[in-house]
């Protein structure tokens, strides 16, 4: 009874159950779900009910804690001192030296930049270093419409593009530069260097493949750094090399997924500054299918008819590259930047291109400079052909006459990059840091001389870049930006500028080890020593002992006077300004071997060498100290040093008597050269006595004279040489300039030359700017003075001799004669062609205008015995020879000094008139050996010059020249050669 009652209560129950499930809303469903799941699938039930135990069980387990008290609990004062040891990495890698200097001798600009700009110090100087090609910094419209705009729409939009930061001034950009380009679409960034670094990323992403040129910027680097692709790096604008990457690529991808791949390079190469072979890259990236981004960063606006960029200049349909990326900011002197493509591609870039997204919009005023600036790339296409003539005046002046240097870029290229020659770094063992401080040296030059440029910064290597990809390596460079703002005169003028800078600092740059070796002789002992050198660079010499910056001790040895004077002679005045003279680097020439023992200790930290085409020493320069001295060990076999021979004209005969170490050359003319007033002395003909080293002599020294030759009638008829063909019985120099460097008045000009004595009858200018011709014949007129005029700068040749002309107003009686050039040989300004051929130029149109006087080139007695076709493209053999930087010679040895040299080049041109064209000693500045500035001595060494030559001598200088910087290389004398003091005007 019990059991059945219970079944009824259960049965009664599930009954009174069912019929409220049903009730309840959806109850049929789920009944039907159930059964239908059990009967096709019960193993979904299963995981189904046991998901809903899961559940109950979570919902009802109890709370826990999630973290582990593992750590080791650390009180106030232990996290205090772990505070204070914590040293954080810094941001940035600490100054170097070098940076730290550069940086305190960096110019600074006060207000605007243009061609030419006024920097903090309150000087103005030629800018060319900047990228103002067309000079829009300077056009009036472009200001005014730049105002307009900035009133009408502010500073900035103050928001991103995508908010509220476009304004239809952007849009009017975007179409304008679509249509320039005949692009689709374009998209205008607000940062020029974020286009490329941003848009890389947009489109690449982890997986795919970018193949980029090794040479490619800085920017390019950091966007595909960003992007974090596969990177594949071909050689520089290496169209081979890049076929075969993109081939491997190919094989690798055969058999993986799909992945997008890109190649990416430049238009203009920034760190290179040559053109890419677009063609070609389009014909591989169609064969390959990849797709090209190109960045025209430096090549739009500046490349094409129109400045459409690498497109036009190579005659690309713009459509068929992927993506061009340009700049707004550096020729169209706006801002921001763009990426030109498909409309789907600038569409993507709005909402995937970081530098778009998250920046605010490009300033309405520069989108509008940008507009501006493109209309007036299409309307006014001789904007682009003025700025490639001045491209072309700064190559002719860079490019093929420097020894130097060469230019990277392309010759459309108005960025000119200059880099060292691979000879010269070799030859002078140049490392990459010292090629960057070298090249530093003469940015510092160059602005010191008025002209202001830059060098191309070093970045970081290739990023992903492994041991195969890290060849290319960014060479150091100096960077020249041309302008249209200035002219072509002014262009070349800067040219030579940059050009004769590079020349004073890398002959000045470089120590010089020695080796010398003995060959012993019982009866006359030689010397050896292994020159390697490269015409015209200073040498490297094997070490038998080595400089060092302390102290370098050399092994006693037999020495010849070559090894002597090498070490003793140093260098002199550097250029300052364009009419600057230059003292050259003086150093005697061997002749013959003596046989003194000697030892020589020497403190020098830089020994400069300079040697001529056939690796013969031509002059020593040394920095920090004066030239060594050598002490004479034991008694030598010839203690004194004979006077020089008279000067006697060598017997005139087909084939001139031969000078050790001076090319023989057939005689080229046959003027008499007749013997100066002197007192008579023994003649000398013993060789090794006529080579006795100056450090062991009792007198002045001198270089040796030639025996002399019994001469024919005539050779003691007057006690001058050449005065038959020139007649001057007292010369001096003068240079018209002021202290500030501005150019002297006709008034200033004739007070100077009222204060010369009235012996002087002729008067030496070097230029001919200052009107310093006409001025100096209006003074010199009242005591009948002749001018020796110059033309300094030879390649404005035909330009000076018209001005000359002008001046004489077709009397040529008061010119005696005109130089052209002064000391560019010695100095590295010019090759010694490029002198004849000026020199040959001038006597054209100098006959041509009337003039039928002498016509020469001066330059160093060094320069003129090494290149003696200098003075036979001369009338006469015009030398310049100051016995002050020989550093052996007291004042008193002067003229012996001076006189030796003349003799040596009479000799070595086949007796050919020689006239001493500038001369004389300072009255202040540092001792050079046993050479004492001073005005006593001065004036012993003028007395010493007068008794040797009766005539025919130019003294230098009249009044000291204050216009000219004075420093330890030259002495600290620049200033001070006056024999008058200063001038009168001053």
């Amino acid at each position: 009874m019990d059991l059945q009652y219970a079944q009824s209560w259960l049965n009664d129950f599930f009954e009174e159950l069912s019929v409220q499930f049903q009730k309840v809303p959806g109850s049929a469903i789920l009944l039907r779900y159930v059964k239908s799941s059990y009967q096709n699938d019960p193993v979904r039930s299963a995981v189904e009910l046991f998901l809903f135990l899961f559940a109950v069980r979570y919902l009802l387990a109890p709370k826990y804690s999630t973290q582990k008290k593992s750590y080791v609990k650390l009180s106030e004062e232990e996290i205090d001192e772990l505070v204070d040891d914590w040293t954080p990495e810094p941001l940035v890698a600490p100054q170097t030296a070098f940076e730290e200097a550069e940086n305190e001798k960096r110019p600074v600009i006060v207000g605007p930049t243009g061609p030419r700009c006024k920097l903090s110090n309150g000087r103005t100087v030629t800018n060319l270093a900047c990228y103002n090609f067309y000079n829009f910094i300077a056009n009036e419209s472009l200001k005014e419409k730049a105002i307009q705009t900035l009133r009408t729409y502010g500073v900035g939009p103050c928001g991103p593009p995508g908010f509220y930061g476009t304004q239809d001034v952007h849009v009017k950009t975007e179409a304008d530069i679509a249509a320039h380009l005949g692009a689709p679409a374009c998209i205008v960034y607000a940062q020029a260097f974020s286009v490329i670094s941003s848009v890389i990323p947009a489109f690449s992403k982890r997986g795919d493949i970018i193949v980029a040129d090794k040479a490619v910027s800085f920017a390019i680097r950091k966007g595909i750094q960003i992007s974090r692709s596969t990177v594949r790096w071909y050689e520089h604008n290496d169209m081979a090399d890049l076929q075969r990457v993109l081939e491997k690529i190919v094989k690798e991808q055969a058999r993986k997924p799909l992945t997008r791949r890109f190649i990416v390079t430049e238009g203009l190469f920034e760190n290179v500054g040559d053109m890419v072979d677009l063609p070609k890259i389009v014909e591989l990236k169609l064969r390959y299918k990849f797709r090209l981004i190109l960045d025209e960063t430096w090549s739009f606006g500046v490349l094409g008819r129109t400045g459409r960029g690498i497109t036009e200049q190579q005659r690309v349909d713009a459509s068929e590259v992927d993506m061009i990326v340009g700049s707004l900011a550096g020729p169209l002197c706006a801002g921001g930047g763009f990426c030109a493509g498909s409309g789907e591609i600038v569409e993507h870039q709005r909402i995937s291109a970081s530098a778009y997204t998250f920046s605010a919009a490009l300033p309405a005023m520069l989108a509008t400079t940008a507009s501006e600036s493109l209309g007036l790339l299409q309307t006014t296409p001789d904007l682009l052909t003025q700025v490639r003539e001045n491209i072309k005046a700064m190559w002719a002046q860079l490019d093929p006459r420097s020894d130097w240097v060469y230019c990277s870029s392309s010759v459309e290229n108005p960025i000119m990059l200059l880099v060292l020659k691979p000879e010269v770094v070799a030859s002078k063992k140049l490392g990459i840091q010292e090629q960057e401080a070298l090249l530093q040296e003469v940015v510092d030059e160059t602005l010191a001389n008025g002209v202001l440029i830059t060098r191309l910064k070093s970045m970081p290597k290739a990023v992903n870049a492994g041991p195969k990809d890290t060849g290319w390596e960014l060479q150091p460079a100096l960077k020249v930006c041309i302008s249209m703002g200035l002219s072509r005169k002014e262009m070349e003028k800067a040219g030579i500028t940059i050009r004769h800078a590079i020349t004073k600092v890398v002959n000045k740059k470089r120590s010089v080890l020695w080796y010398i070796s003995s060959a012993h002789n019982k009866t006359n002992p030689t010397y050896s020593h292994s020159l390697r050198s490269r015409t015209p660079h200073l040498i490297d010499i094997h070490t038998h002992w080595i400089f060092d910056r302390d102290l370098a001790k050399m092994k006693t040895g037999f020495f010849s006077v070559a090894a002597i004077s090498l070490l003793q002679l140093a260098a002199c005045q550097p250029r300052g300004r364009g009419h600057h003279h230059l003292h050259p680097a003086r150093q005697a020439v061997v002749e013959d071997v003596v046989t003194d023992v000697v030892v020589v200790t020497v403190n020098a930290p830089n020994v400069i060498v300079y040697v001529d085409g056939n690796g013969k020493p031509v002059s020593t320069e040394y920095e920090g100290q004066a030239p060594p001295t050598a002490v004479p060990q034991s008694p030598a076999s010839s203690s004194s040093t004979p006077t020089p021979a008279p000067y006697q004209a060598p017997k005139p005969s087909p084939a001139p008597p031969k000078v050790s170490s001076i090319p023989s050359y057939s005689s080229a003319s046959n003027v008499i050269i007749q013997t100066p007033k002197q007192p008579e002395t023994t003649q000398v003909t013993s060789s090794a006595a006529v080579a006795a080293p100056p450090s062991t002599s009792t007198s002045p020294s001198s270089p040796a004279a030639p025996p002399a030759q019994t001469s024919s009638a005539g050779s003691s008829g007057s006690d001058s040489y050449g005065s038959q063909a020139h007649g001057f019985k007292s010369a001096i120099t003068y240079s018209p300039y002021n202290a500030d460097n501005s150019c002297k008045s006709a008034q200033q000009v004739a007070q100077d030359f009222q204060g010369m004595p009235d012996s002087h009858d002729v008067v030496r200018l070097y230029g001919t700017d200052c009107n310093q011709v006409a001025n100096a014949l209006a003074a010199g007129k009242a005591k009948g003075i002749q001018l020796f005029v110059g033309i300094f700068d030879i390649t404005q040749v035909a330009s000076s001799v018209a001005t000359i002309s002008s001046a004489v107003n077709g009397d040529w009686s008061v010119i005696n004669t005109v130089s052209v050039g002064n000391e560019l040989v010695n100095g590295r300004h010019a090759s010694v062609s490029e002198v004849v051929g000026a020199v040959n130029q001038a006597r054209t149109a100098l006959r041509s205008a009337g003039y039928n006087g002498s016509v020469v080139t001066v330059d160093t007695m060094v320069a003129m015995a090494a290149n003696i076709e200098l003075c036979t493209a001369s009338d006469y053999c015009a030398i310049n020879c100051h016995a002050f930087f020989d550093g052996q010679v007291a004042a008193s040895g002067a003229g012996p000094f001076v006189l030796g040299w003349a003799q040596k080049i009479s000799a070595a041109a086949g007796g050919k008139t020689t006239i001493i064209t500038e001369t004389g000693w300072p009255s202040q500045g540092s001792t050079n050996g046993k050479a004492v500035p001073g005005t006593a001595q001065q004036q012993q060494a003028i007395a010493s010059l007068k008794s040797t030559f009766s005539d025919n001598l130019v003294l230098f200088n009249s009044y000291n020249d204050l216009w000219k910087k004075n420093s330890g290389a030259q002495f600290n004398a620049e200033q001070y050669w006056g024999i008058y003091g200063n001038a009168p005007s001053s």
